[in-house]
């Protein structure tokens, strides 16, 4: 299994770039936003390898998650690898919302995916997502967000009700203890 690749590019394709490890090349398809790389650039992805009847395939991603995303995209029938690198051209959170929303107008923009296969991607992946990581993306960022998530969750709250009050949380209370004494307030 070929989970992590890093070197120089050294060729480009339409959809793919060819990366030398040190004397030995890897075509690796990715979505646009990495094509905009140069020649001769060092790059860093993490992979995912995939075993065809007729191929070996290399799919690169910028980040774990984008693989984690592209491995649950590809186990929905009739998603294969390049469809799934496609959907992956949209930002992994709106991706993950529409998903949830059940937007299958949304999922449906990419090229070569019908309205029938968006909503099977629905169908099949919505019970995957974490809704507050979602969600959490239209809060105020905090860098102690998963501290302040996982302190309340011990608390026997849902992710559910955390999010709804969060969402209203204002912007100068940051502290994790001062989060907390907030959202209590809120609860009762």
């Amino acid at each position: 299994m070929i989970a992590y690749i890093r070197g120089k590019i050294i060729d480009k394709t339409e959809r793919s770039l060819v990366i030398d490890t040190g004397n030995l090349g890897y075509e690796v398809f990715v979505n646009t936003k990495l094509m905009n790389l140069d020649i001769s650039d060092d790059v860093a992805l993490f992979t995912y390898f995939q075993v065809k009847e007729d191929a070996f395939l290399i799919y690169g991603f910028e980040k774990r998650e984008e693989k984690d995303f592209f491995t649950k995209l590809i186990s929905v029938s009739g998603v294969g690898g390049r469809t799934a690198i496609e959907i992956l051209e949209f930002d992994l959170s709106l991706i993950k919302k529409a998903i949830l929303e059940e937007d299958a107008n949304f999922i449906s923009q990419v090229k070569g995916l019908g309205k029938k296969t968006a909503q099977k991607i629905i169908i099949e992946l919505k019970s995957k997502i974490d809704e507050f990581e979602v969600q959490a993306v239209s809060m105020p960022k905090m860098q102690n967000q998963a501290e302040i998530q996982d302190a309340l969750l011990s608390l026997g709250f849902t992710k559910k009700e955390i999010l709804s009050y969060l969402k209203a949380l204002p912007e100068d209370i940051q502290k994790t203890e001062d989060v907390i004494r907030w959202f209590l307030k809120k609860m009762h």
